[in-house]
């Protein structure tokens, strides 16, 4: 759930093809889920799982009003959500993007408490002059959004996409950006981005998998349960 770079943008699919691939090997059948089906790779578009909720564009705001029906429909077990780069772009006030991130990702709780939602810092920015803000909302993200939500039983997981991003001296790394129109996209991904993105919320899914059944559980238990246990599927 997100903006341009849950859509995918300029990558077909974005980092969704490779997570697709990094998680469906690991025994736990996963499919996306989303009111969105634009943007697909060929891969995802093969295996019929475009679907994802990644809006061009959006600040948080605008997922606020649909956010409820769309866990609802989607009944997702796991969200991945990253949003707030369009905010700090607009220049939307840091205290209101602060504000907005903790109603969003408390009414997701409330829409269906049971949901691990798995909450993303945003993208450093190629243009620095946005880094004190985008720093700045990260921190609030895990500092403050994550524990306070944690608290009242939200399940609820901070995965640092920011960190793959910089280097030692917290320099945006530019091989991992945009520049296929020749002067450098400010915030989203090339091809090896997405594939670093895809890959963290990988091991961020896998950490917090629902054990398999050992294979002396199958035999003690017996037929019936091997019967159910053909796939734990889980939607995200």
């Amino acid at each position: 759930m997100g903006d341009s770079i849950t859509y995918g943008y300029p990558v077909a699919g974005g980092w969704r093809t490779q997570l697709y691939q990094d998680l469906n090997p690991t025994g736990t059948n996963y499919a996306f889920v989303g009111s969105q089906t634009s943007n697909p790779s060929t891969l995802l578009t093969s295996v019929n799982d475009t679907n994802h909720d990644g809006f061009p564009g959006i600040v948080i705001n605008n997922l606020l009003p649909s956010v409820s029906t769309d866990v609802a429909t989607g009944r997702p077990t796991d969200i991945l959500l990253q949003i707030g780069i369009n905010d700090i772009l607009g220049r939307t006030p840091l205290v209101q993007n602060e504000a907005d991130i903790s109603n969003l990702v408390h009414q997701i709780y409330i829409a269906d408490p049971s949901t691990h939602v798995f909450i993303a810092s945003i993208l450093p920015s190629i243009n620095i002059s946005f880094q004190p803000q985008i720093e700045a909302y990260n921190a609030y993200i895990a500092d403050a959004v994550v524990p306070i939500e944690q608290g009242l039983g939200m399940n609820i997981t901070f995965v640092d996409q920011y960190a793959n991003f910089v280097d030692s001296t917290d320099t945006p790394i530019i091989s991992l950006y945009d520049f296929s129109n020749g002067t450098g996209d400010i915030v989203h991904p090339d091809l090896a981005g997405y594939i670093v993105m895809a890959n963290t919320w990988n091991a961020a899914i896998t950490a917090s998998a629902i054990p398999e059944p050992s294979p002396v559980s199958l035999i003690l238990i017996g037929g019936a349960i091997c019967a159910a246990f053909v796939q734990i599927r889980r939607r995200i």
